[in-house]
């Protein structure tokens, strides 16, 4: 099975984390982990059905829409494997596309119609240029973005109270509250507690120097291991030790 990463346009970056191409013949069952990361993800399956643990089938040639995700996924292939996917940063999908609010498809796999996708020969026979053309056309700013506040949280690797948030954005609780329901799809809470996990895991993730996981939590904001080993557990369905010595430590996402 082959995964392969694809950057957009420099003037997309900042909304579009990546494309992406999941190709292969599979012989035998295997499965692909998924962890959220706070976006919007737009998938095309062009292969063999893939089945989900937490969404159930999809099928071939449908078009997915997948909510921000506050659970990990895990998802069987067999057969011919041909995967598209496009992922949006947090807060992003509101630039392209009038589909509100987002909340209500939080944690959810949603069959989407052919006009929300690129359209699918340009992207098969095109894929890079054409993905960057049709999202640099589509590109607006919608009403009361949320996109800076989300950026900003990531890059505090959600080590930020939500009072603090409020004055460094000029805004209120309700205002955000509100915001992050249409734009993101979660709660700005659960937002900065889904990047300090992110942050916690990518230091987990990259540790050469053999950091012990008391020091990881304390330097990722958390109290102490065991309010670590809890945001595992809620996210992943493991806890860390048993995280880095599976396949989830290899996934795609």
């Amino acid at each position: 099975m082959n995964y392969q990463s694809f950057s957009p346009a420099p003037a997309l970056r900042p909304f579009i984390e990546r494309y992406w191409l999941l190709t292969g013949h599979l012989a035998q069952l295997e499965a692909v982990n998924l962890l959220p990361d706070g976006g919007i993800g737009l998938v095309l399956n062009l292969g063999e059905r893939v089945r989900s643990t937490n969404y159930g089938e999809v099928r071939n040639e449908g078009i997915y829409m997948v909510g921000t995700m506050l659970r990990s996924d895990e998802q069987a292939l067999m057969g011919e494997c041909r995967l598209f996917g496009i992922q949006f940063r947090p807060g992003a999908f509101t630039h392209f596309y009038s589909f509100e609010p987002l909340r209500q498809v939080a944690n959810q796999l949603l069959e989407i119609h052919q006009g929300l996708f690129p359209d699918v020969n340009k992207t098969i026979k095109h894929f890079l240029p054409y993905l960057d053309h049709f999202y640099l056309d589509r590109l607006r700013t919608p009403r009361n973005s949320i996109l800076a506040v989300a950026a900003d949280i990531e890059r505090l690797g959600g080590q930020v109270k939500l009072g603090e948030l409020v004055k460094r954005h000029f805004t209120t609780e309700r205002q955000l509250e509100r915001q992050f329901g249409l734009h993101v799809g979660i709660s700005p809470k659960e937002f900065i507690n889904l990047m300090r996990f992110k942050f916690a895991l990518g230091k987990i993730q990259c540790n050469p120097h053999g950091r012990s996981l008391s020091e990881i939590a304390w330097d990722s904001g958390y109290y102490d291991h065991a309010h670590l080993t809890n945001d595992f557990k809620r996210y992943t369905d493991t806890v860390p030790t048993g995280f880095i010595l599976s396949d989830f430590s290899k996934s795609i996402a």
